[in-house]
């Protein structure tokens, strides 16, 4: 966290407001990559799912061949 200098009414307002400016940018950031990690996310757990119904699948039709 950053220091501030201190004025007569309290801190230096133009170093709180660069400070603010500077966490509301890396927040931003921060929100933007989390939004495309979860795009990702989403992708892999449907891929996830398609592989599991296909090994479902592969597998009866392992046991049907067995079965004949």
């Amino acid at each position: 966290m950053g220091k501030f200098g201190i004025e007569k009414n309290g801190y230096n307002k133009k170093e709180v407001n660069l400070f603010v400016e500077d966490v509301i940018k890396q927040t931003e950031k921060m929100i933007d990559k989390i939004e495309k990690q979860q795009i990702e996310l989403d992708y892999y757990k449907e891929l996830e799912d398609a592989i599991k119904k296909a090994m479902i699948e592969a597998e009866k039709a392992s046991e049907e061949i067995k079965n004949k």
